[in-house]
């Protein structure tokens, strides 16, 4: 989710010409969109660090073979 969210941030800076070729215009929207991509980039890896309970260690268990799904369990 968070990815998809500094996705759409992106994409809404980069229609609205806040996020140029230069950068970022400095203005209080473009402060608002670099923020929250910033910090939906860093929640997302967070997220995937593989530690129970977030959610990469539901990634690693999906992904893990079976002998090792059986130590996984949470």
């Amino acid at each position: 989710t968070n990815l998809l969210i500094a996705f759409i941030a992106f994409g809404v800076g980069a229609v609205s010409g806040i996020i140029t070729e230069q950068g970022i215009i400095n203005s209080t929207f473009g402060l608002v969109i670099a923020l929250t991509i910033s910090v939906n980039l860093g929640f997302f890896a967070f997220n995937i660090l593989p530690i129970p309970p977030l959610d990469g260690s539901r990634v690693l268990y999906a992904f893990a073979p079976d002998f090792l799904r059986k130590a996984l369990i949470f």
